[in-house]
Formats: structure tokens, sequence, C-alpha cells
């Protein structure tokens, strides 16, 4: 219901009778307009956040900002965080759901060597109590799926502190000389 509707009956309420409706159907709606006086408001809503909105005479909340899409780009590494896609020079990358988040946060800071203390908290979103496991595990299976598309991005281990998102340099081929045998 739109809040100068809302306004118009609490108005009215305080010299007239006023019954709150929390999610009825079609009929025991009519039902209950039907028994009431005709000094009596009615007003029906969808469920109990909406009423007590309306007890508390609060407006609904604003709708919910319309997110920009939101790249992150490192090197020919290409990820959409609003589509949660991930694409090396437009070829798609199939990612996990934690994958995709270990990835982006790495990709995010570019060559920045990020602590497991600080993965934990950022891609798991929990305090960190020592255990490298968790992160190392899927260090290692985030770097399984990156080799399958690429051998020229990695995340490289940086001892004893944590990991960074790394561009491999791209082997040369070196061609044989005009007749030489290979």
């Amino acid at each position: 219901m739109h809040d100068f509707a809302i306004d118009k009956v609490l108005k009215a309420a305080p010299t007239t009778g006023l019954v709150l409706c929390v999610g009825l159907g079609a009929d025991l709606r009519s039902a209950v307009i039907r028994s009431v006086g005709d000094d009596t408001a009615v007003l029906v809503v969808a469920n109990a956040e909406s009423a007590l909105r309306v007890l508390a005479h609060d407006p609904p909340p604003p709708p919910a900002a319309v997110s920009t899409r939101s790249l992150v780009e490192f090197g020919p590494l290409r990820l959409d965080e609003s589509l949660r896609e991930a694409s090396w020079h437009a070829r798609p990358i199939e990612l996990s759901a934690r994958q995709f988040d270990l990835l982006a946060t790495l990709a995010r800071a570019g060559d920045r060597v990020w602590s497991f203390a600080e993965l934990t908290e950022t891609v798991w979103q929990r305090p960190y109590v020592g255990d490298l496991d968790a992160v190392a595990s899927a260090v290692k299976r985030l770097r399984r799926r990156l080799n399958l598309v690429t051998g020229e991005l990695t995340v490289a281990s940086v001892r004893g502190v944590g990991y960074r998102l790394a561009l491999l340099p791209t082997p040369l081929h070196t061609a044989t000389p005009r007749g030489a045998t290979a």
C-alpha cells in the first residue's frame, strides 16, 4: 500500500476503529470488510513486517539500489563480479563459488601478497584461527582449474606469508634456422 493511503487510514483511525489484517486471502478479507461498521477502517497488509511498519508508521524501505557491474581485470583475466563470470582472453573459466571469490580477491589487488589470515577473513568471512589447510586446499583447486585454461596465470606462494596472483611469462617458441635439422 502506498504511504498516502496508510496516512489516510491512520489519520482516520483515532475517530474510528481500525482493523489490521495480515496475510488474509481474498475471501476472508471480504468477510472482514463486510463485518465491520462503516466507521471502521480496514487495512490489509501482506505480511507481519508490513504490519509492524504500519503500526510504527514507518515508510517502506527504499528499493534496493541497482548494483553497477563490477569488473576486475588482471592482464587478460576478466572477472564480472555482478554476473560471477570469469574469462581468460574471453574464454570462459568454470569456477566454483569459493574459487571465484578467491580469484576475485587476489585479482582485485593485483600483485599484492595476501596472508592466510586476510584470505580467510575476506573469502571465507570468518576469523582466522591458524588453520592453513582450508586456504591451501582452495588455492590448490584454483591452480588446477586455472591450469586447464592457461599456463600463464597462477596463484604464487610466498613462503611463510600467503599467496598472490601472478602472470607467468609465455614461453618463446624458438624457430629452427633454415637449413638446420631438428
